[in-house]
C-alpha cells in the first residue's frame, strides 16, 4: 500500500517533533543539572544577586510574585515556586522549595533564604502577609531585599531587627531554601 502525501508529511512531522523533544529535553536537563549542582550557598547567592539587580526600581509588582520571578530568573526556569497555602505564609510542598521546621530562631536565618510572614504593622494593627529575600545578618538584625513594602511595587532593602521581627510577626512565619 502506497503512503499518501498527508500521510507522508505527518510521519516526518512526527520525526521532526521527536527529535525537537530530544533536543529541549537534554537542554533542559543540562540547565537543572546546572542549578542542582551547585551549593547552597552558590544558589542563595544567585538568588540575591537576580533580586538585586531590581533594588530601588519600581516593578509593579507584590512581595510574593517578585520573589517567584527572582527565584525563576536566577534559576533560568529551573525552580517555580508553589502556590501559597490559605495562612498567608507557607507555600504549598515543592521538591525544590525547603521549608525549615519551627521552632526557627531568626538568628539561624541565612543570606539568600527567603521568609514568608504575617506581619502585625505596630502603628494600626493591621496584619498583611509579606515575603522577603534576606540580603545580610548581623547578630541583632537582619537585612532584607524585597518588593512592595510601602505598597507601591519598588524594591528596596530595609534592616528588621530580630526584636522587631518577634513582636510583629511571632510565629507566624516560615523561611525557605530554594533548591
Amino acid at each position: 500500500m502506497f503512503a499518501t502525501t498527508s500521510q507522508k508529511f505527518s510521519r516526518r512531522l512526527a520525526v521532526v517533533l521527536a527529535v525537537c523533544f530530544v533536543f529541549v529535553g537534554a537542554a533542559f536537563a543540562s540547565t537543572a543539572s546546572w542549578w542542582h549542582g551547585q551549593s547552597q550557598n552558590q544558589r542563595n547567592s544567585a538568588i540575591l544577586t537576580r533580586g538585586s539587580s531590581d533594588n530601588n526600581h519600581n516593578v509593579g509588582m507584590v512581595c510574593k510574585d517578585w520573589v517567584r520571578r527572582v527565584v525563576q530568573d536566577a534559576s533560568q526556569n529551573v525552580v517555580t515556586i508553589p502556590s501559597t497555602r490559605s495562612n498567608d505564609y507557607q507555600w504549598n510542598n515543592s521538591q525544590n522549595v525547603y521549608a525549615y521546621a519551627q521552632p526557627f530562631y531568626m538568628s539561624w536565618v541565612q543570606p539568600g533564604q527567603i521568609i514568608q510572614m504575617r506581619w502585625r504593622n505596630q502603628g494600626d494593627s493591621e496584619v498583611y502577609p509579606h515575603t522577603a529575600i534576606v540580603r545580610s545578618k548581623t547578630s541583632s538584625s537582619m537585612t532584607w531585599i524585597d518588593c512592595n513594602w510601602s505598597g507601591d511595587g519598588v524594591v528596596r532593602t530595609h534592616t528588621v531587627t530580630f526584636s522587631q521581627f518577634n513582636a510583629c510577626v511571632g510565629s507566624n512565619f516560615t523561611v525557605y531554601e530554594i533548591r
